[in-house]
């Protein structure tokens, strides 16, 4: 095809599926922005009353039931929510901030089976999105013991997200109750920087955009191991901006991108997320087991007709060992494995290789997405030194790793996958070293990393990869 009749297909095209934002996001930005700015009111309680008259009278009231009963034992009630009933992020997570006020990292506890843009995946965790320097910052107000808003954002070049929630641990309940609504947009790994690079039919760059809501129930069902089970609903397509524009049914070759007809797709899910963990230490483990285990149930209605179950399973096992000096040194060995079983699988719910948070050495989303995977990395971390900064104490440790993952030949099972990204590596193999600072606002990650093909890599991340 010449240039000219290229450029004329890629007018038609525009012209055919160019889609116009949906009034959904407008909604979703309007009831964020409108309740954040609630936030500050829900705080202060009864606006009319001044704090100090509002603590006497609390004061006389518990005065006037303890002279009522003199007998009766001071004691807190079994059933009295405390700050630890909600749950609180995992594997050294960045956070910076108090339990309530403005912070940084997040501040969204795990497990979550909810969607949004900080809450953790069962597999592959991070690797949908690439970000340049993603930064969170969080905003925390308790109400009440028993109560939590959160508004998390996050700020970066090429992604941008908000996370809403309301938890709420009823009195006499052992889980908390959560709901949330969230917005965000990114580029999407699998289609970014890649070659041939995917375009839109204006030749933009596309950008993932979803939003959504949903309702969770969480609790701890035994000692060291916490259930999630949420009913969500997200909508998702592809944009020519960061921040709103055109939504495109297709890439520039003809493509579809999305599972529903107007540009959009609906996804209608039960979701269920499982962790077990019994690690020595939470920021930065010499020994212990952990897993994650989590079942994603589509059902087909709305905008789209898809429906399937996606199910991961991620299991790591830390072991103390032997090293050049007397600090702490261990073996870290990680198996995670997922498939999706059922019809039509929309992109953004397959499974996508490369980066740090898979296999190292490779970009994200460098190798080939699908809908089965299987992935194993060894990691030997030695400890160095102990020293300290600005009075935080910072524990450093080198590592040496090797990592490997595959699709099993799943790459053309994923709608909304041109076909010519078919010919990413199916499998692949990295291995490099690092350095690990562990700190007390979240564990730190320096990593260099080769292919077998030679590719070298270098990433800097925030938490585990686990």
């Amino acid at each position: 095809m010449s240039f000219q009749a290229e450029k004329q297909h890629s007018r038609d095209l525009i012209q055919a599926f160019e889609v116009r934002s949906m009034s959904l996001r407008t909604c979703l930005l309007s009831s964020v922005v409108g309740v954040f700015l609630l936030l500050p009111t829900l705080a202060q309680g009864d606006p009319n009353q001044p704090p100090s008259a509002q603590g006497k009278e609390v004061h006389q009231q518990v005065d006037s039931e303890e002279s009522s009963e003199p007998t009766q034992d001071k004691e807190s009630s079994v059933d009295e929510p405390k700050d630890d009933s909600f749950m609180e992020p995992r594997g050294g997570a960045m956070t910076i901030g108090d339990g309530e006020g403005f912070g940084l990292g997040t501040a969204i506890g795990d497990p979550s089976a909810l969607n949004g843009p900080d809450r953790d995946e069962t597999v592959l965790d991070g690797s949908i999105r690439a970000s340049t320097i993603s930064l969170t910052g969080h905003y925390v107000i308790k109400p009440a013991e028993n109560q939590r808003f959160i508004i998390q954002t996050n700020f970066d070049p090429t992604f941008l997200g908000t996370d809403l929630s309301y938890a709420w641990k009823p009195t006499g309940w052992e889980g908390v109750l959560t709901a949330n609504m969230f917005l965000s947009s990114a580029h999407f790994s699998p289609f970014d920087d890649q070659t041939p690079i995917v375009r839109l039919p204006n030749l933009e760059e596309p950008y993932l955009q979803q939003g959504g809501f949903g309702v969770e129930y969480a609790q701890e069902m035994a000692e060291n191991f916490d259930l999630a089970v949420a009913l969500n609903y997200q909508n998702f397509a592809f944009s020519d901006s960061l921040l709103g524009g055109n939504r495109f049914v297709r890439d520039f070759t003809g493509t579809p991108l999305t599972i529903g007809r107007n540009g959009t797709g609906d996804l209608y899910t039960l979701a269920v997320e499982g962790i077990y963990e019994n690690f020595d230490e939470p920021d930065a483990p010499l020994s212990g087991t952990k897993i994650r285990f989590g079942l994603e149930q589509a059902v087909g209605m709305g905008n789209s007709s898809t429906a399937y179950s996606r199910l991961g399973a991620n299991l790591t096992q830390i072991v103390p060992m032997p090293g050049f000096n007397s600090g702490p040194h261990s073996l870290v060995l990680n198996v995670q494995a997922g498939t999706i079983l059922g019809g039509d699988v929309p992109q953004i719910r397959g499974f996508h290789l490369g980066g740090p948070f898979s296999v190292r050495g490779y970009e994200l989303g460098e190798m080939a997405s699908g809908t089965s995977f299987a992935q194993g990395s060894l990691e030997y971390r030695h400890h160095l030194t102990k020293f300290s900064v600005m009075d935080q104490e910072i524990d450093m440790r080198a590592s040496a790793f090797v990592d490997y993952g595959s699709v099993l030949g799943t790459q053309r099972r994923l709608r909304g996958m041109p076909e010519y990204l078919y010919d990413k590596p199916e499998s692949g193999t990295g291995y490099g070293i690092g350095l690990n600072f562990s700190t007390d606002f979240g564990l730190l990650r320096l990593e260099s990393a080769w292919t077998n093909e030679g590719k070298q890599s270098t990433y800097f991340t925030i938490g585990e990869r686990f």
